[in-house]
């Protein structure tokens, strides 16, 4: 099975929260969206798991550069 990615349209809001548990599979995801929502100035991340996310956030700030 391979994934394709069709563009976006782009987001035009200012401010943007997510309610996520933060796991793995979550940050393609969240990455999309951050990169389709070039006008976001505060971004809220509302995160519902006592999880370890140190991992995951390292992976996101990856996926994003």
């Amino acid at each position: 099975m391979s994934v394709k990615y069709r563009p976006s349209p782009l987001l035009k809001c200012k401010c943007l929260t997510i309610k996520t548990s933060m796991e793995r599979w979550d940050l393609p995801g969240i990455a999309r969206l951050l990169q389709s929502s070039p006008y976001v100035e505060t971004w809220v991340i509302d995160i519902i798991s006592s999880g370890s996310i140190g991992s995951e956030l390292k992976q996101l700030e990856t996926i994003m550069h």
